[in-house]
């Protein structure tokens, strides 16, 4: 099997203050977590943070967060709380089409990374969905799959 290469691209992002609701459990159930989250513009950014390894750890000890960006003075949704992705270093892979093929993605991108000279650094991955899932149709929806790097 082939990995598009062009796919992958390095940026240097700032800290991104969110608002997040904890999701425990399958990362691939995680919509059932984004359905709660009332942003205030519903024109947001969304993102979803990915805590912990799908190889190395039970799929329901699992831990990710569904979250909206917040914009200046902005307060998080009912039940949701402030977190920041840390600025820095990452590596980002294009993902394109249903959110359901994201795992074949990462698992690629996860092989790129391993064949590259960059080495990841401490921190959560996470993807920031480019398009609006509603109103876009599923084999267009672009997601961007951030990996922190040195």
């Amino acid at each position: 099997m082939s990995i598009d290469t062009s796919a992958l691209r390095i940026e240097e992002i700032a800290d991104v203050r969110l608002a997040a609701m904890r999701h425990n459990g399958p990362y691939h159930q995680i919509g059932n977590t984004f359905s709660k989250l009332r942003p205030s513009n519903r024109n947001t950014t969304m993102y979803g943070i990915y805590y912990d390894d799908p190889e190395s750890t039970p799929s329901e000890q699992l831990r990710s967060d569904a979250c909206y960006e917040l914009g200046e003075g902005d307060e998080p949704c009912e039940g949701a709380e402030v977190v920041t992705i840390a600025g820095g270093k990452y590596a980002v892979y294009r993902h394109i089409g249903h959110y359901m093929h994201l795992d074949a993605s990462w698992g690629n991108f996860m092989r790129l990374l391993a064949g590259s000279e960059n080495g990841t650094r401490p921190g959560p991955c996470f993807e920031k969905y480019v398009d609006n899932c509603m109103t876009t149709p599923v084999e267009t929806l672009r997601t961007d799959l951030y990996a922190p790097i040195q």
